[in-house]
């Protein structure tokens, strides 16, 4: 249920992860309960540089779709088409986070994709590209 408090983003992306075979199980499991996750990074530029990092799982989207589907052999497409918003208050003790956020028009990128045994795989793209997940919506 969307919140008028939180920060949302929109979304419109695909991209893909690449993963060893000895994290295949692991993968294949969440695939298939649907429990696989996008690890993401808030970076809010104001005076202090912050920093959040939270997790995106498909049933997270306060709008749209987040699917995840094999592509090969060792290779999982991320598609993500819609607007989800994160709850940053728990992330010091300040509890304004959130505000943070909206002021300084973070952006969020994609850090890695979580498998159901906690393991975190890298976007399959060239090295040091960054991956933008979404922007934030006007007036969030």
């Amino acid at each position: 249920m969307a919140s008028k408090s939180l920060p949302r983003w929109n979304a419109s992306t695909s991209f893909r992860f690449q993963f060893d075979e000895e994290f295949r199980d692991s993968v294949l499991d969440g695939l298939s309960r649907k429990a696989l996750c996008l690890d993401l990074l808030v970076s809010a530029d104001s005076d202090d540089d912050i920093e959040y990092s939270c997790d995106l799982y498909p049933d997270g989207m306060a709008e749209g779709e987040l699917t995840f589907e094999l592509d090969g052999e060792n290779h999982v497409l991320c598609k993500i088409e819609g607007a989800f918003e994160v709850d940053l208050t728990g992330s010091s003790e300040l509890g304004n986070e959130n505000q943070k956020v909206r002021d300084s028009k973070a952006t969020v990128t994609c850090i890695g994709l979580g498998d159901t045994a906690g393991n975190l795989h890298s976007p399959a793209s060239e090295e040091g590209d960054t991956i933008l997940v979404g922007e934030l919506a006007a007036g969030k």
